[in-house]
């Protein structure tokens, strides 16, 4: 799931893979090439790391709980992008 504006850059609230196992890492390169190249390089700085401000949770858990970028995920898993949000 992409909320707010990777919403608008992924073209869609929601898609759904058929991957059996990946890392957070190749989910991000995935779906770049399978729905928008821009997504890759809005999530991930030129080191290839997430940009500090993004949130990516797993199974209600954050990845910075877990592994990071090499946090597997699998089929059935929800993964869901939060870019930031400000607001007052």
């Amino acid at each position: 799931m992409f909320y707010a504006s990777l919403k608008e850059v992924v073209g869609r609230r929601e898609v759904t893979l058929n991957i059996e196992k990946i890392t957070i890492k190749e989910l991000i390169g995935e779906i770049s090439k399978r729905f928008s190249p821009l997504f890759k390089k809005e999530v991930l700085n030129e080191e290839g790391k997430i940009k500090s401000y993004y949130k990516i949770i797993v199974n209600g858990r954050s990845i910075s709980f877990l592994d990071g970028i090499n946090t597997i995920v699998r089929n059935g898993d929800r993964v869901v992008f939060f870019p930031p949000i400000c607001g007052g």
